[in-house]
């Protein structure tokens, strides 16, 4: 947890520097101290919320694609071929034809 901490440049970096099956490693053995000191499903449980909030922090995304979402886009640009909440109250308005 105190990884964390850390700056966010310094974070990134020892990420790229680590691959994952020395981090699986550790969490492996740690996760084995845990389960020796009896603790062992508090630590696998707090290894999966890490793993979730991780994955969804975005930071593997690219930024110079655009969102899907357009209030994330600049000047709120949609995506071409969005169906849009006009041309779908048109459609209502005068047929799906």
């Amino acid at each position: 947890m105190l990884y964390l901490l850390l700056p966010e440049r310094v974070r990134a970096h020892r990420l790229v520097a680590m691959g994952w099956p020395v981090r699986l490693g550790v969490f492996l053995l740690l996760w084995l101290y845990f389960v020796y000191i009896e603790w062992g499903a508090v630590f696998f449980i707090c290894g999966l919320l890490y793993l979730l909030v991780s994955s969804m922090r975005g930071d593997s995304r690219r930024r110079s694609g655009p969102s899907a979402y357009s209030v994330f886009n600049r000047n709120c640009e949609r995506l071409d071929g969005t169906f849009t909440a006009e041309e779908f109250d048109r459609s209502l308005r005068s047929g799906f034809s």
